[in-house]
């Protein structure tokens, strides 16, 4: 398993190693995202979508479960918040499966939920804070 490292200090920092960051997940791919809350996990793909080029608002989808966004060429990229879900038939409701068998951008936090239906091919991203602006970002493929 390769692993490759960022420390950033600050939201500035994250904005200037982005383009390196999307180089190393070489996607589109599924990519697992680690870290407590609070840790910068949604904020990490605000960056991601903005370097890809999504122009609308990316949020949290800790209440709406799954967000999708759309580059300029109409590519989807979706982010999948799995903490307030149970079961697997939870995981079949909301099209899990698909979306992550779709080929595109898949965010997923809280991936441990759904171990069993995870793809064998994935990226993982953990992110851990060192102070309250900096974080270390490991990227696992």
């Amino acid at each position: 398993m390769k692993e490759t490292s960022f420390v950033v200090e600050d939201l500035v920092a994250l904005e200037a190693c982005v383009s390196e960051v999307v180089d190393v997940l070489d996607g589109p791919a599924v990519v697992l995202l680690q870290g407590d809350l609070g840790a910068g996990k949604t904020t990490l793909v605000q960056h991601i979508c903005a370097h890809l080029g999504v122009e609308e608002a990316v949020t949290s989808p800790t209440f709406s479960l799954i967000q999708e966004y759309q580059t300029p060429s109409e590519e989807s990229i979706y982010h999948i918040d799995l903490y307030r879900l149970n079961s697997p038939s939870d995981f079949s409701e909301i099209g899990l499966s698909e979306i992550l068998e779709s080929g595109k951008w898949v965010f997923v936090e809280w991936p441990e939920l759904a171990a069993g239906i995870l793809p064998e091919e994935y990226r993982t991203v953990s992110i851990k804070s060192s102070s309250s602006q900096q974080r270390k970002i490991v990227i696992s493929s």
